[in-house]
């Protein structure tokens, strides 16, 4: 897996040592000294030409795409929507052989690892995994996104639902607000049927059957987003009450039933996050990646259940900026 911040390997294996050693062998090898044959490349660069060419015939694949280059235009978490078949087809085997020097080495490395071992096991097999990387350099640190400037982008797509996003850069990992931002972002559209945007838009207005907000923490600021999508005929009305009710919240925030409401539901359901080992690692190879207190897991329903109504009202009303959000409409012209 690849994503704007990390790039992740997993391995899953018995833990039986005559199981367990030879894989994490074999996991150590592939990472530090992998092949990289040309045929790989030149077979895989092929299939994400194609698969390029069948997004930008899906609605959804060319709005997150225009979203996110627009977003983060100038900045590296846009080179993800900028992807070409020219820029695909440029890469070398060098190019991959030079990356993976550079960034695949032990001092830009974090490890999780859940089962049944113990500490001092766990220490063994972490040496084990690494023990081939040369030492390197830790990744540089990103630049912070420049603040955007509102605008609207429409991109005209035969289709009898339009789709749309509006959002703006925001939420860090380690940010100040982030509990508070996560809270709101719940009651306001995070929550599924329960939030505000469902119950307005969706039970009472019937101008959209989807509609949500969410945000994405990274490791410099990473998207607050709201979308739908409704009938050609109904966008001007949706969006209004959308920016409506968006205002509404950040000017006057959320009531305090809503606010103990969310916090029995994210409280209630921080468990199933854990409620495996997949699960369980995840959440610590997050904590890892970003560098969050080692008692992460145990305080977060305590910094929850912390959170005040004066909180989510000061985090909106000085982080979420209307004016300057970029609004993506994918639909038929008017």
């Amino acid at each position: 897996y690849a994503g704007f911040d990390i790039a992740q390997l997993s391995l899953r294996s018995l833990s039986q040592a005559s199981k367990l050693d030879p894989v994490v062998e074999l996991f150590s090898r592939v990472i530090a000294l992998p092949a990289l044959p040309q045929e790989a490349l030149d077979r895989d660069r092929a299939a994400m030409i194609v698969n390029l060419a069948q997004q930008k015939t899906r609605i959804d694949s060319l709005l997150s795409m225009t979203f996110m280059k627009n977003l983060y235009a100038g900045h590296p978490y846009e080179n993800a929507s900028i992807v070409s078949e020219s820029s695909l087809s440029s890469i070398t085997r060098q190019d991959l052989i030079q990356f993976h020097s550079t960034y695949y080495v032990a001092e830009n490395a974090s490890l999780a690892i859940v089962g049944d071992l113990s500490l001092e096991q766990a220490r063994q097999y972490a040496e084990k995994v690494v023990r081939h990387l040369s030492a390197g350099k830790p990744a540089g640190a990103l630049p912070v996104p420049q603040p955007t400037q509102g605008k609207t982008i429409r991109l005209d797509f035969d289709t009898p639902q339009t789709q749309l996003r509006i959002g703006m850069p925001v939420i860090t990992r380690h940010d100040a607000d982030y509990y508070a931002l996560t809270l709101g972002n719940h009651i306001l559209g995070g929550n599924g049927s329960h939030s505000r945007l469902m119950q307005k838009i969706r039970e009472e207005q019937g101008l959209s059957y989807s509609v949500y907000s969410s945000l994405s923490p990274l490791q410099v600021a990473g998207p607050f987003e709201m979308g739908l999508q409704t009938s050609n005929h109904q966008l001007d009305a949706a969006l209004n009450s959308l920016d409506q009710l968006l205002q509404v919240f950040i000017e006057k925030g959320p009531t305090e039933a809503e606010l103990q409401a969310a916090k029995r539901n994210i409280i209630g359901g921080f468990a199933l996050r854990l409620d495996s080992n997949r699960k369980l690692l995840n959440q610590l190879s997050i904590m890892g990646y970003y560098q969050l207190p080692l008692d992460f897991l145990d305080q977060y329903a305590q910094k929850i259940e912390k959170v005040t109504l004066q909180d989510i009202h000061r985090a909106f009303r000085n982080r979420i900026r209307p004016e300057q959000m970029i609004r993506v409409i994918v639909g038929p012209l008017p």
